[in-house]
């Protein structure tokens, strides 16, 4: 059963998921950033989903367990596309952008092709896997190209290295979780609840910094 802390992070999380998804929406960040809105979005509808189905079954029901993993599989490739959405953001060209949307193409391409192997119903999610820390590959490329760009063209551009940043510490907690939970070192749990209330948390202030009255 989840524990304490687990349900505290699950209720913070669930809350710094619908600000934020208001903040995006009010200051017409949702407009520039579609697909991390919707991450957002789905993310939320995923942590009130959960909370239904674990209340209705139970933690350790078969409903349950379907549940958290279609939702788990979704969320990543909905994450895969803003990481890539973020990326195309910060291209100073539309052929740079164009490019970059071909690469991440590609990457889930070559995430699939690599998952080939498994058992069918297992496709999915090692796909999920793949695409979660290849993710994770780029938005450290993104976080290292940020120290290259001292000269902000845009607001959107702005915006997107600092949702690249906030996304860096986000897969940086995921790392720490990851290895705690293989190395037997505990935390990991809560690590990864953590890692999930930072990355609402972390869009909001962006998107607060960013107003369209001090652009």
């Amino acid at each position: 059963m989840p524990s304490n802390a687990d349900i505290v992070l699950w209720a913070v999380t669930t809350l710094a998921e619908a600000f934020a998804v208001y903040v995006f929406v009010l200051w017409r960040i949702a407009r520039e950033f579609r697909f991390f809105t919707g991450y957002l979005v789905f993310s939320l509808t995923k942590s009130v989903a959960s909370y239904v189905v674990l209340r209705q079954y139970g933690f350790l029901s078969q409903a349950y367990a379907e549940c958290y993993w279609t939702a788990d599989v979704l969320g990543t490739i909905i994450l895969f596309a803003s990481v890539g959405e973020l990326a195309s953001r910060t291209a100073r060209s539309t052929w740079l952008a164009k490019q970059i949307v071909e690469i991440f193409v590609g990457g889930f391409a070559a995430a699939l092709l690599l998952s080939i192997a498994e058992i069918p119903i297992r496709i999915m999610f090692e796909v999920s896997e793949k695409l979660f820390w290849l993710s994770g590959v780029f938005v450290f490329g993104l976080c290292i190209w940020n120290f290259w760009n001292t000269d902000w063209e845009s607001r959107k551009r702005w915006v997107a290295f600092r949702l690249a940043n906030v996304v860096g510490v986000y897969f940086f907690l995921n790392a720490i979780a990851y290895a705690s939970f293989y190395l037997a070192l505990g935390g990991g749990s809560f690590l990864g609840g953590l890692a999930s209330a930072w990355l609402p948390i972390g869009a909001s202030l962006v998107a607060i910094s960013a107003r369209p009255s001090t652009s």
